[in-house]
């Protein structure tokens, strides 16, 4: 293989890289992505374009182990609705895998039914990605999409639908993550004004006996 060709497969495993590596918190990523990138590219073969199923799981899980993590304290609710994610997720990932080892026993696939399988890895995999970012409306409309779309055949791949009302029940109940980094920022931001009232009413009470005593001396004078 060429340089070229070779450096280009390097580009596109290392933006698949990324995209896993979401799972991960923004925080971590910063501090560390870039490490573990170079890491995962080190560790890859010549030439490899993606990374293989059993890397993306690990990397993945491991993420989500790291937003769950011990070092940041969450109430029993969160910890549910985290807990409930990953189950979507997992079930997400059973169809997606039910869909793969059909397409691999299936040597002539074609019409409507390869059709409805390639539609539905495209919305699988984006509903899988939008969950994995913590975008849980967005996944709960496409595994919605997802869920219907082998209707016309009367079948319903039921881990979908599961994660579907699962993740509709949290889209409709739960303090997403986005929600509560807006709920984080307006208490620090409340904090903050609270902070500073505090500090200019001392300011004040601490000025004012100066005040006094400037100009009683003054008409002392």
């Amino acid at each position: 293989m060429s340089t070229s060709a070779e450096s280009q497969a390097t580009d596109v495993l290392a933006g698949r890289y990324r995209v896993l590596l979401r799972a991960y918190p923004r925080a971590w990523r910063e501090q560390r992505g870039d490490e573990l990138l170079g890491t995962l590219l080190d560790a890859a073969e010549p030439g490899r374009r993606r990374p293989s199923a059993r890397e993306s799981v690990s990397i993945v899980v491991q993420g989500l182990r790291e937003r769950l993590g011990p070092r940041r304290r969450r109430s029993p609710g969160e910890v549910w609705s985290e807990g409930l994610r990953i189950g979507a997720l997992l079930a997400l990932g059973e169809a997606f895998t039910a869909i793969l080892v059909v397409l691999g026993q299936s040597t002539d696939l074609r019409g409507p039914l390869a059709a409805l399988l390639g539609a539905s890895m495209v919305v699988g995999a984006a509903a899988m990605v939008a969950l994995v970012m913590g975008r849980t409306v967005v996944a709960a409309v496409l595994a919605g999409v997802w869920a219907v779309l082998p209707a016309g055949y009367g079948e319903l791949p039921w881990p979908v639908v599961t994660a579907f009302a699962v993740l509709t029940t949290l889209a409709l109940t739960d303090r997403g993550p986005a929600r509560q980094r807006g709920t984080a920022r307006q208490r620090g931001t409340a904090r903050q004004r609270g902070t500073a009232r505090q500090r200019g009413t001392a300011r004040q009470r601490g000025t004012a006996p100066a005040r006094w005593c400037t100009r009683s001396r003054c008409c002392w004078r």
